[in-house]
């Protein structure tokens, strides 16, 4: 009889396509990998993979993957009902960020699900928009959190802040860029709320391409006929916002990263001017599959992560 833990051990060697990666993540090793998936083979009397380089599914192999993914997925989902019925909560909980959310989100948010579910593993999966719902879709993560609307309409998604995305610059780089015209520009800025003509030289510096946010602004360039020279992509907003006030360019933020504990007071050299575009705002949301049992621990990071994102109107 083919046991849970094979059909895990399937699904991470059919995930990473190649056995070696795969028994390094499962920590076991690769002999011990193959042999586990000979004895489901075997079973079955079927290949499940081509042996090629990388790893593919065989026609079988396809069929076994979405079998596999249902039934891992639904003991979990019994586990986790059980455990809310028994108050007692332990395992594994794997949910989905992306990098620029995780940074804003996460050091609040793991410290307090620690001391709440001490027994509970967090496993942080952090990808960008698109992927994050295809993992959430194939039970890989319990949940996610990132911008609405989601695409899949297999994915339930709840608001958890209303925000706005602001154009950020400093004084130093403008008064380069446009010397004794600096107030002049800057109060264009402010009035229209827009990515003005004059900025479009840039450099800009954006998060890498995939990110939520960099697809609205992809969007608002566009519609304004930007080409942007794009000097830095990278998904650490962090970092963007660092070298915006080091003079090195143009960046896009939404309002509540500015609100962290790490960024509660915006440099005094950077200007932040909410967008007034229509794409500019945008909404932070709680992701989950549509079939899927709402746990207590998806209740609560729902609740926290609310809390954390309060933004003053």
């Amino acid at each position: 009889m083919i046991t849970l833990t094979q059909f895990h051990y399937f699904l991470v060697a059919a995930n990473e396509q190649n056995l070696t990666k795969a028994a390094k993540h499962l920590y076991i090793s690769q002999q011990s990998l193959s042999m586990h998936i000979q004895s489901i083979e075997k079973e079955l009397g079927t290949k499940l993979f081509f042996r090629t380089v990388p790893l593919k599914l065989t026609p079988s192999g396809k069929i076994f993957q979405k079998y596999a993914r249902k039934i891992v997925y639904s003991y979990q989902e019994m586990c986790r009902e059980i455990n809310d019925v028994n108050n007692h909560q332990e395992g594994l909980f794997p949910f989905g960020i992306s990098r620029s959310c995780g940074e804003l989100i996460l050091p609040l948010l793991l410290s307090d699900l620690q001391k709440e579910f001490p027994s509970v593993d967090f496993r942080i999966v952090e990808d960008t928009w698109d992927i994050l719902q295809k993992k959430l879709i194939r039970g890989e993560v319990e949940l996610i959190i990132e911008q609405l609307p989601f695409e899949d309409d297999r994915i339930d998604g709840i608001p958890l802040c209303r925000d706005r995305i602001c154009l950020l610059v400093s004084e130093g780089f403008l008064r380069r860029q446009f010397g004794e015209n600096t107030s002049a520009i800057l109060e264009n800025l402010y009035d229209t709320g827009s990515i003005i003509p004059e900025l479009a030289g840039g450099p800009f510096l954006l998060n890498a391409p995939g990110n939520s946010i960099r697809m609205k602004i992809d969007k608002i360039l566009h519609a304004e006929n930007i080409e942007p020279q794009c000097r830095i992509a990278v998904d650490n907003m962090e970092a963007l916002l660092n070298l915006c006030a080091g003079d090195s360019g143009i960046t896009f933020c939404p309002q509540c990263f500015l609100q962290t504990v790490r960024w509660d007071r915006t440099p005094s050299n950077v200007f932040v001017v909410p967008l007034k575009y229509d794409e500019a705002a945008c909404i932070l949301g709680l992701g989950y599959r549509k079939d899927s049992y709402v746990s207590q621990i998806t209740s609560r990071i729902e609740k926290r992560v609310r809390g954390y994102l309060e933004i003053p109107r």
